[in-house]
């Protein structure tokens, strides 16, 4: 993954730099200090900016328990960094039981908006949901809801998330995300 402010080039693992101007460390709190949703990352209170050309996507396939009834009508699908802007690390466990929000804005999300998806009746894999526009890095996560309505509305039915991603610019991936009921 290329990172970049002004003329300077870094990779991941690096130092960062700031935004502005080359070499002045900006804060952040939440990546939207630094540029719109999806083009940088706040990593410990630091800027990290995307090179401008550079994405990866999946192809994700969605299989929700065989037994549950109803199915979800809609869902949404994120794909995060697992770098908080604080430093810390995302996990599934805390996205699945919902102690940490998809809407955190200290999160760092890779897509500039969530993929919003729609279920048809009657099934429970829904395979071939392409997800593009992914910003590249060494460790992601990919989490997925369910709703009852569409539009992402009313009842969370269901979760996932995949941990260990590693995701490699201009290299799709086939990923299969097993969804849990929730109660």
């Amino acid at each position: 993954m290329r990172l970049i402010t002004a003329t300077v080039l870094l990779v991941v693992g690096l130092a960062p730099v700031g935004c502005g101007q080359a070499g002045s460390a900006q804060s952040c709190s939440q990546a939207g200090q630094c540029a719109p949703a999806g083009d940088a990352l706040c990593v410990g209170g630091s800027c990290l900016l995307f090179a401008p050309d550079e994405y990866t996507s999946v192809v994700l396939n969605i299989s929700f328990p065989r037994d549950m009834s109803p199915v979800p009508a809609s869902g949404r699908i994120f794909v995060l960094d697992r770098r908080r802007a604080d430093g810390g690390e995302v996990l599934c466990q805390e996205l699945l039981d919902g102690s940490q929000s998809l809407d955190d804005p200290g999160l760092n999300t890779l897509l500039a908006q969530p993929r919003y998806l729609v279920f048809n009746c009657c099934g429970t894999y829904f395979p071939n949901n392409l997800v593009q526009f992914i910003r590249p890095v060494p460790r992601a996560l990919l989490v997925g809801e369910g709703f009852s309505q569409q539009q992402a509305q009313g009842q969370r039915l269901a979760a996932g998330c995949l941990e260990q991603l590693s995701l490699s610019a201009g290299q799709q991936q086939e990923l299969t995300l097993p969804m849990q009921a929730l109660e």
